[in-house]
């Protein structure tokens, strides 16, 4: 990769990948449970100052971070969400375009073969239980109605949904030649970009990186902590990899709940230490896992202590669900829910 390209020319012949160790799509727009922060919004807004602006330059989209996984593959470190959002954006308007002209010009469709889709070959891949819902309704841009959203159980799937759906809302109303001045903008926006092709150093970035987004949550750098730690030669990494996938997925169904994911570390941390009254650090953890005789058994059993709080968790909510049990009903419903956690 170069140091410095277009949107277009880093899509382009290139897979990029979000590993499995971030979490999934976490911007927000209208529809979301944290909408008050809405990210979609700024998105676009910062587009349309720009094109409404006299520039005499491309529009930056900012820095990214990859990791190597092979010649043509790379693994996104920083800059998930705008590259993500991006992708959003673009599918949006090259569907207006259609709706508007019925197809796509010839430089349109190339387009969208450089940044989206070539034959079946897609060029961004978002988180593994995220990415089927990403390849149907946006990449391929299948058609769904707002209360479909709501089906979903998974809150990043909500998200992903909602900011096509922002999108498509905002683009609806626009005229052809407006509708192509946001697509070469965002296609033909700069950025800059640095590869790492070592895992650690990696994780290491991911841990301390820092960017307009939102900003990692405690349980997403102890994620990238563990699998940074984790014996690179064992045979039972492919299992432990999957158990943080797991965890990010069941992260993102209780949002739904109002329970963060520090919430449910701290949950965590406290029936690891049986002490309801205990506060999770990182160095603290560190400590403890230095002291550890075998780090990587340490590691799975404090891996396994999540799960098991996100299994109980997820139940009891959908005994909330059922609509059998009132008062636990308004438990879940009280501002104040997260802090009980370690009791259920």
């Amino acid at each position: 990769m170069e140091s410095r390209m277009t949107i277009n020319t880093l899509l382009r012949g290139a897979e990029i990948y979000v590993p499995g160790y971030q979490r999934g799509y976490s911007w927000d727009s209208d529809m979301t449970v944290h909408a008050s922060a809405n990210q979609v919004a700024v998105f676009l807004n910062d587009i349309m100052d720009y094109i409404s602006s006299e520039h005499s330059t491309h529009y930056y989209l900012g820095h990214f971070i990859f990791e190597r996984r092979d010649d043509s593959s790379y693994n996104i470190i920083d800059g998930q969400h705008r590259l993500t959002t991006a992708e959003i954006c673009l599918s949006a308007l090259l569907k207006r375009i259609e709706e508007l002209n019925g197809k796509l010009t010839d430089d349109e469709l190339e387009l969208k073969e450089d940044i989206l889709v070539r034959k079946t070959k897609r060029h961004f891949h978002t988180v593994d239980y995220d990415d089927s819902i990403f390849a149907e309704y946006i990449i391929d841009a299948k058609p769904f109605a707002e209360d479909f959203i709501n089906t979903l159980k998974i809150e990043s799937q909500r998200r992903l949904l909602s900011a096509m759906l922002y999108f498509r809302n905002k683009f609806s109303g626009m005229e052809y030649e407006d509708v192509r001045s946001i697509m070469y903008a965002i296609a033909e926006a700069d950025c800059t970009v640095h590869e790492i092709s070592d895992s650690s150093e990696a994780l290491e970035v991911f841990i301390f990186q820092n960017t307009r987004g939102k900003k990692p949550t405690k349980l997403d750098i102890l994620i990238a902590r563990m699998m940074q730690l984790y014996s690179e030669t064992d045979d039972k990494k492919p299992i432990f990899l999957a158990k943080l996938a797991d965890i990010n997925s069941a992260v993102s169904k209780l949002e739904k709940y109002r329970i963060d994911a520090d919430s449910i570390l701290s949950c965590a941390y406290r029936i690891w230490k049986d002490n309801f009254s205990a506060s999770f650090s990182q160095a603290e953890f560190d400590k403890e896992l230095s002291d550890a005789s075998d780090k990587d058994a340490f590691i799975q059993r404090f891996a396994d202590t999540i799960i098991k709080c996100t299994d109980a968790i997820t139940s009891f909510i959908r005994l909330a669900d059922s609509g059998n049990y009132k008062a636990i009903s308004k438990l879940c419903s009280l501002e104040a829910f997260p802090s009980v956690l370690p009791f259920i």
